[in-house]
């Protein structure tokens, strides 16, 4: 049985390229003038061309296997159905929370039900299971699936109301690379300071150095700033009045193969090791967490004398 943890607005980071059509600095350039925007604004370095890769030519480049290429054309179709429904849907509160404990927004149990219908409509999938209802449930009927995909619906939901970033990541690049040095930093969990003297050290040494402050309270997009600025660190250390809230499975892990393949560092927050060393022991595991460029994965680490 193959194992695959899916974030359903994530995937899109892995395999799809889209077209930027316009470089934004020269677009900006003729609107406001030459200093119509922030000097600390970020730019596409993505160039016009002629054409650009399909997704079909994207896979048969970087993939050689089929059956996980279908579950990847799967996983896209349904985040595009995904897209759709949060345009239509309205945003309430269900009487209602998962086995986590998290109120569940109307928005979540529709992307879950897209999910759910995907994964059972898929020919290569056996089981799912669901940040909103962790159980692996078999979904193969005929028995020739061969993979168990984790997903998180729509990560992120809870500042969907609020109208903040929530959507797909869509990869402008062929290369994308994470710088060693950061000057941005995301802090979660800032309680954890308040019983983890080295986590507030570590915070003070960004407010000191004058590090630029990029939190959103959604792990998406604060990843996802990581890979189209090129540098970054997000940390989420834990504590005992203050827990690890972020799934193994379904957050840590999938996020963390991403930011190792461009070039950066994942810690699990305790031993220092990567989050991919941690095995996973069950759907519902929680874990620490801190990623993003090399250098500061380490000061986080020194920091907390990990």
């Amino acid at each position: 049985m193959k194992f695959l943890c899916i974030s359903a607005f994530m995937i899109a980071a892995t395999s799809a390229f889209a077209p930027a059509s316009l470089n934004t600095r020269s677009v900006s350039t003729q609107l406001y003038g030459e200093y119509g925007a922030s000097s600390t604004s970020f730019y596409t370095t993505t160039e016009k061309q002629d054409s650009y890769a399909s997704l079909e030519e994207v896979l048969a480049e970087k993939c050689s296997d089929d059956k996980v290429k279908q579950v990847i054309v799967d996983m896209l179709d349904v985040c595009a159905d995904i897209t759709e429904a949060l345009r239509t849907a309205l945003v309430t509160v269900e009487d209602t929370s998962n086995e986590f404990g998290d109120t569940q927004l109307s928005v979540d149990m529709v992307a879950d039900a897209l999910i759910w219908d995907a994964v059972k409509k898929s020919s290569v999938v056996r089981e799912g299971a669901s940040e909103e209802d962790p159980i692996v449930r078999d979904v193969d009927e005929g028995g020739e699936g061969e993979f168990t995909v984790c997903w998180d619906p729509l990560d992120g939901s809870s500042i969907v109301d609020n109208n903040w970033a929530l959507g797909p990541w869509i990869c402008t690049k062929k290369l994308v690379k994470i710088s060693e040095d950061s000057k941005n930093f995301s802090p979660a969990n800032l309680r954890a300071a308040q019983e983890v003297p080295g986590y507030k050290k570590l915070v003070d040494y960004f407010m000191d150095n004058r590090y630029t402050l990029r939190y959103s309270g959604g792990l998406v997009p604060d990843v996802y700033q990581q890979f189209t600025k090129g540098q970054g660190v997000f940390s989420n250390p834990t504590s005992k009045d203050s827990p690890a809230k972020l799934r193994l499975a379904f957050e840590a892990a999938p996020f963390g193969l991403l930011v190792e393949k461009a070039g950066g560092l994942t810690s699990d927050g305790v031993t220092g090791g990567s989050i991919l060393d941690v095995v996973i022991t069950g759907v519902d595991q929680r874990t620490a967490l801190c990623l993003g460029s090399k250098n500061e994965v380490n000061r986080f680490n020194e920091y907390l004398e990990l």
